[in-house]
């Protein structure tokens, strides 16, 4: 699993700390929902698919480097989830 991390154009503010907060929030949320989505219907180790986190908002969306036959599969409980 990949994140994209997005800052706002006009950002002065270092978005380490957060980047690491939100990713420790986001990577077992993420992970048991695509287990319960996919049920080993994909790669093992989630290493396919890829997510743009919006750093502004906290929002995670996703990525259009995720491979459209899992995007297709967890597109409509994606957007309910998260």
């Amino acid at each position: 699993m990949k994140f994209n991390w997005i800052a706002p154009f006009n950002s002065t503010v270092n978005f380490d700390q957060h980047k690491l907060r939100l990713e420790y929030q986001l990577r077992p949320k993420l992970v048991q929902f695509l287990l319960k989505e996919l049920e080993e219907e994909c790669c093992v180790d989630f290493s396919c698919f890829v997510f743009d986190v919006y750093l502004a908002t906290g929002k995670v969306a996703i990525a259009q480097e995720t491979p459209e036959v899992f995007t297709a599969k967890i597109s409509k409980g994606f957007k309910t989830y998260f």
